[in-house]
């Protein structure tokens, strides 16, 4: 009889590291945005102040590139 191998991983640091590659890199963040923004959502509970301060930063500074540079209408 086989023994079912788990796979251990850590949600808490997949969140955190994919949230900061999102922080890292606006053209990923813009490409997986239906996908990004949840997942910072979450991050913002796990992360220390640094990383806080980042994804507020990143979230607020896409949102006002995305108006004037007038992607609001894009969709």
């Amino acid at each position: 009889m086989k023994k079912n191998q788990v796979i251990e991983f850590e949600p808490k640091e997949r969140i955190l590291e994919k949230a900061k590659s999102y922080v890292e890199s606006l053209d990923l963040f813009f490409e997986e945005g239906d996908r990004a923004v949840p997942l910072l959502l979450k991050a913002m509970k796990l992360a220390d102040g640094d990383l806080k301060r980042e994804i507020i930063s990143t979230c607020t500074g896409s949102a006002s590139w995305t108006r004037t540079a007038g992607f609001a209408d894009w969709r």
